[in-house]
């Protein structure tokens, strides 16, 4: 398992986000082939539901929890991991489909098809229904990350100091970690946190 401040997933969930790039590309490649991004095909929403899957399982790799659990300090981290990254794979979507418009409007001759109030939002769905099924599938396996989390053997224990120690300034705990913090310090010299 890998567990820095960075990045909270494990190998199987980093091979399951490999295997649906794989996936959103080979379904890429084959709507291509056999002409699925036409005006009147309902085949580009194969690639749109599995490149949002794909996305979103990336970004829960990631521990965006560090960067949302100020905006909202009451839900828990779960939470605040799975809704930036349903969140911002629905922002790539958005800015997919209005790439998409951009190109059919001002560079017809490239020869994507884009409708951005039939296909793009039809399309954004779909990769919103993916990023929402990623999400799920995380939130089966975030048992088993978080058991395995919980077995791992700390190799640093965060020192506790309490009370009043002569001749020494009042430390502060780190609220990501635990460890103490020196006074006047910005960050957290064990897992980077900011104060």
């Amino acid at each position: 398992m890998v567990s820095q401040s960075w990045l909270r997933t494990d190998r199987k969930w980093i091979l399951f986000t490999i295997l649906l790039f794989i996936l959103a590309s080979v379904a890429h490649i084959w709507i291509q082939l056999t002409g699925g991004y036409s005006a009147g095909s309902y085949l580009d929403m194969i690639p749109h539901f599995f490149f949002g899957a794909a996305i979103c399982a990336f970004l829960l790799n990631i521990n965006l929890s560090r960067s949302w659990k100020k905006a909202l300090p009451v839900a828990s981290p779960l939470l605040m991991v799975i809704l930036p990254a349903i969140l911002y794979t629905l922002a790539a979507a958005f800015a997919w489909e209005i790439f998409e418009e951009f190109l059919s409007i001002f560079f017809p001759w490239v020869g994507i098809y884009s409708n951005f109030w039939w296909n793009g939002i039809r399309d954004i769905i779909m990769g919103l229904l993916g990023a929402i099924i990623a999400a799920g599938l995380y939130l089966w396996h975030f048992p088993v990350i978080l058991a395995k989390h919980a077995t791992l053997p700390q190799t640093r224990q965060p020192s506790r100091e309490v009370g009043y120690i002569p001749g020494k300034a009042s430390l502060n705990h780190c609220e990501s970690c635990g460890s103490v913090i020196e006074p006047g310090s910005k960050h957290c010299s064990n897992c980077g946190h900011k104060l």
